[in-house]
Order: C-alpha cells, then sequence, then structure tokens
C-alpha cells in the first residue's frame, strides 16, 4: 500500500509539469485541472469496475472492498478474494500454517520431521517405523538424528542405532549421551537441558559436585554415600544397552586411597551392597525397587586410584518387567577412605 501511494503521488507530479497528458476521462480537465471539471468526475458503473476494491481498474483487485490487495488475510498483497489461507505445502522448506516441521534440506529421517510436516518424532524408534524401507546399514553410526521426546517440545540431536538387534528386534535405538541432560542452554539446573532429570540423595556424601561444565561427582571421608539420578523418557522404553559406557574414580591422592567396587552388585536403590566398605554404579528404572544391572553385577570389582575410569566394554543389554519412562543410575560408596565416583564419566544408553 505504501509503494501504491507513492507511485500515485509521482503520477501526480508528472501530470502537473505536462497538463497536455492528461484528458477530461482522467478526471481532469484538459485545461490542467479547473474547479468546473473536477466537480464533474464521478466514480466508475459497478459493470467497469470501481476503485473500492472489486478488482476495478483503479481497485485493489482483491475483491473484498478494502483497497489493500490482500484478499485473504495472510499479510500478503496477493490476495483471491474467497478470504482462505492456501493449503500448506510440505517439503518446501517453508513451515507454513498448520504445519509443525518442514526442514529446508527436505524430508529425510535424519532432519527431524515425518511425512506431511505435521509431527517430530519423539523416538529413534519412531523414525524406523516411518522410514522403513531406508537402508540403514549405509548409514554411519555416527550420525545424528532430531528427536522431540517431550511431546514435541525442545528437539535435540540424538544417536540412533537402527541395526543392533535384540530379543527378535532390529533397530530402534535412542541414544541418550550425558550431553543430552547437560548442556550450556540449561546451566546444568535439576529439570532442565534436552531430557528432564532430577537427582536425589539418600545418604548425601561429603562433597557433591554439579555444575555448568557438566561435572557431575560425589565423595567423602570416613562415610558413605547413596545417590540415584532419574532421566525421563516420555516415548516410553522396555529395552536398554550401555555402550562403552565409562565411571571415573574419585579418591584422595596423597595417601594412595582407591573408589572401590566390590563382588556383591547393588540390590535396592536405598542401600549401598551389602558388601562392607564398597561402592556401586548401577542401572535400571525407578519403577522398581532395585537395579536391573550393575558394575558389580557385570563382575567389574576391583579398587581403583583418583583419576581411573573404569567401563564396562562396547554393550551391556537388560530388559525391563514392563515398559516405563524413567531411567534410573544409582551410585553408591562406603568406607573410611576419601572415596567416590563420577558415576557417568562417558558412553551412551540406548533406550528401545
Amino acid at each position: 500500500m505504501i509503494e501504491y501511494k507513492r507511485n500515485f503521488s509521482v503520477a501526480l507530479v508528472l501530470a502537473a509539469f505536462s497538463p497536455g497528458c492528461l484528458t477530461p476521462a482522467d478526471g481532469v480537465g484538459a485545461s490542467g485541472g479547473s474547479e468546473e471539471s473536477s466537480e464533474s468526475t464521478t466514480e466508475p458503473e459497478t459493470e467497469t469496475g470501481s476503485a473500492d476494491g472489486d478488482g476495478g481498474p483503479v481497485g485493489d483487485g482483491d475483491g473484498d472492498g478494502d483497497g489493500d490487495g490482500d484478499g485473504d488475510g495472510d499479510g500478503e498483497s496477493t490476495g483471491d478474494g474467497d478470504g482462505e489461507h492456501p493449503a500448506p505445502e510440505c517439503g518446501n522448506g517453508v513451515v507454513e500454517d498448520g504445519e509443525v516441521c518442514d526442514p529446508p534440506d527436505g524430508l529425510t529421517p535424519m532432519n527431524g520431521c515425518l511425512p506431511g510436516c505435521a509431527k517430530i518424532p519423539e523416538s529413534c524408534k519412531e523414525i524406523l517405523e516411518t522410514f522403513p524401507d531406508e537402508d540403514w546399514e549405509d548409514v554411519s553410526v555416527e550420525a545424528e538424528y532430531w528427536v522431540a521426546p517431550n511431546g514435541g517440545e525442545f528437539p535435540f540431536r540424538v544417536l540412533c542405532d537402527m541395526t543392533t538387534s535384540h530379543k527378535g528386534q532390529k533397530g530402534g535405538w535412542t541414544g541418550v549421551r550425558f550431553q543430552d541432560i547437560c548442556d550450556v542452554e540449561s546451566m546444568f539446573e535439576e529439570g532442565t537441558g534436552s531430557l528432564s532429570w532430577a537427582i536425589h540423595a539418600v545418604q548425601p556424601a561429603d562433597i557433591f559436585v554439579k555444575n555448568e561444565e557438566c561435572d557431575l561427582h560425589t565423595w567423602d571421608e570416613d562415610g558413605d554415600h547413596v545417590y540415584w539420578m532419574d532421566i525421563e523418557f516420555p516415548p516410553a522404553f522396555e529395552h536398554v544397552y550401555l555402550s562403552n559406557y565409562e565411571i571415573k574414580a574419585r579418591a584422595n591422592v596423597w595417601w594412595g586411597q582407591t573408589a572401590d567396587i566390590g563382588e556383591t552388585a547393588q540390590t535396592q536403590w536405598d542401600q549401598p551392597p551389602a558388601e562392607a566398605d564398597k561402592g556401586d554404579v548401577s542401572f535400571g528404572t525407578a519403577d522398581e525397587p532395585g537395579p536391573q544391572t550393575s558394575f558389580a553385577d557385570q563382575g567389574r570389582d576391583g579398587s581403583w586410584l583418583n583419576g581411573e575410569v573404569i567401563g564396562l566394554g562396547d554393550s551391556v543389554f537388560f530388559e525391563l518387567s514392563e515398559a516405563s519412562t524413567t531411567l534410573r543410575i544409582g551410585w553408591s560408596e562406603q568406607g573410611a577412605e576419601w572415596e567416590g565416583w563420577h558415576p557417568w564419566w562417558s558412553g551412551v544408553i540406548y533406550l528401545r
């Protein structure tokens, strides 16, 4: 509308310097615009168009009578006069009304948008089920996929394992890394980040550290401590496998003390292992009274100096008795030394 006014004003200025260019049909007298000729000017009749926006030679052409050129109300001067928005075009790379997503690189399994542009996938399993004909064997295991487990909110990138088979099912594993609950934007505050989470201290340690650098560890002097961390995964899961999962020991360096895991595994979330002066790091769900597996359960007993890293190997699988939405990691330590754990130093937890 601003452009139209500017052009119209320019036309009047030019006309003022060229009086012979206008004719009485234009509403200006042949002499340059007398009072008598202006009084005789009338609005064109309806059948030949008008200036009220119904599509006549002076109107805006959208037929809605307001002269703004926007017949469909979408803010663009390209209205067709029917008062309706055009249907969104999924796959054009533009998120339009009625769409949740429409990635500029197209609808691919990794781009975080399901066919129809109406939903962001909640898990790698949903991606696998939506693209059953994809040749997953040719996709890099390091490839990242956009998912939004929290009902479409806060999408973030995850690793998807689409080829590993377990219990008769192949692929569909959503990989959760520690960075997915501890990222720069979350500032490491509980309940924020890409996945919601919370830490519970059953028996608090003398030292408990969590910060925006994604450092989480506990240790104590001459005492016991027991903790667990719950991570929410709303799509739910029944199977879990730990890939290259590692913990790190905390202990007094000057006195050569160690953090210890015994041969007896933790069996209750709110209790340390039954073996005296030993700890454990355990895995399972908040829906069960105790862990499904742990470092001690996997035969990783031993004593480690400060800074030593202990791993579980390539992969450790376990199943739940029923589907859950809350993954739980527990850790504990006992004894008279300065000792404790970084309970999730590295590795990926895959859920399906």
